[in-house]
């Protein structure tokens, strides 16, 4: 959505884009974090803590992926070349994301050139959106893959669904419709009636708690007595929908119908959040991986426990993305600024 709307902007102002000159800025501000966190995993992150299970989470899990296949997440290619050895998993939506990316500009400057032709722009976002949808669904029903973790498929699901561009193009064509949406009401008095309110909370409400809790029967131990179609079309047309709802959210929000929820979003205690949430995002599964092979005794769940867990696992994180925010993202951040400035100083010059 950011993206769709930042590069409308800037061809709004200056009619071009330097591709070359987004891409290396992109690279190395989201590689050199990573980087810093598969080095510490190739150097001290063994050394961390102990347990019975660590030698099995920490050595076969995380550390020989990183030792053998660390170059893979550094070219974005992983989840293609040995999808089942990413180092650290979650990295897996980076490299999605930077792939998307780089093919951004084919999708985005149509969309921004032919924006009056409204039956091209949008019916050309949906269709592209449809892929996705069609794409999970036939794979799904070919090959029997199930939504639940707990099923004889993850793997397989992982490979052709999870890691998998196709299956993704559905989410990021809806972040680029609700950026083209916000894109098209700047410097427009929007005025939405009750009933268009109370009709697109409702669907937004009613999709987000269903999407949540509908998949239920999805993921007990009886789900293989589960008709194949039930995951399959679930599983195809749940990005569409959450998205569609929170990109409802945001653009009401964006037109000052959001009510309570705007305030609540708008608070100003997300803002060290918001300035720390790629170094959380990236040291959060390597909280969990120490937590998880330190343990001694069996765990047994609860609510209380999990929200315990939930509220430490975060305050973790937040503390150690602080530090690697100050010394390693926000640095970085500041260099790419500052040769960009020197660059169009010189052009400026010449």
């Amino acid at each position: 959505m950011l993206l769709s709307l930042s590069f409308f902007r800037e061809l709004d102002k200056s009619k071009r884009i330097n591709i070359f000159g987004l891409y290396i800025k992109r690279y190395f501000r989201i590689t050199v974090p990573m980087a810093a966190c598969i080095l510490f995993v190739l150097s001290f992150y063994y050394y961390v803590s102990n347990g019975p299970l660590w030698n099995f989470y920490m050595q076969i899990m995380v550390i020989d992926n990183c030792e053998k296949w660390w170059w893979t997440s550094l070219l974005y290619v992983s989840n293609y070349v040995n999808p089942g050895k990413i180092c650290l998993t979650h990295f897996w939506y980076l490299i999605i994301d930077m792939q998307f990316y780089i093919l951004s500009p084919i999708i985005l400057y149509p969309i921004w050139r032919y924006q009056k032709i409204k039956w091209f722009t949008y019916p050309l976002i949906l269709a592209i959106a449809s892929i996705s949808v069609i794409y999970v669904f036939l794979i799904s029903m070919k090959h029997g893959l199930r939504i639940s973790l707990i099923s004889e498929t993850v793997s397989e699901r992982d490979f052709f669904i999870y890691y998998n561009i196709l299956a993704r193009i559905d989410s990021w064509m809806m972040g680029i419709l609700t950026g083209f949406i916000l894109y098209q009401m700047e410097g427009k008095i929007i005025i939405l009636s009750k009933l268009a309110l109370a009709v697109g909370w409702t669907l937004s409400i009613f999709s987000i708690f269903a999407l949540v809790f509908a998949q239920y029967p999805l993921h007990q131990s009886y789900l293989n007595e589960n008709s194949h179609a039930a995951d399959a079309s679930f599983d195809a047309f749940k990005r569409v929908a959450w998205c569609l709802s929170i990109g409802w959210i945001i653009i009401v929000c964006q037109l000052n119908h959001g009510g309570i929820i705007k305030r609540f979003l708008s608070l100003s205690i997300w803002l060290p959040i918001s300035k720390l949430s790629f170094s959380i995002y990236l040291v959060h599964i390597m909280i969990q991986f120490v937590f998880m092979a330190s343990i001694r005794s069996p765990q047994y769940f609860s609510d209380f426990r999990a929200i315990y867990k939930l509220f430490g696992d975060f305050g973790m994180a937040f503390i150690i993305a602080f530090f690697l925010a100050l010394f390693i993202e926000y640095p970085t951040i500041r260099l790419i600024k500052l040769f960009s400035e020197r660059r169009k100083t010189n052009e400026n010059n010449a």
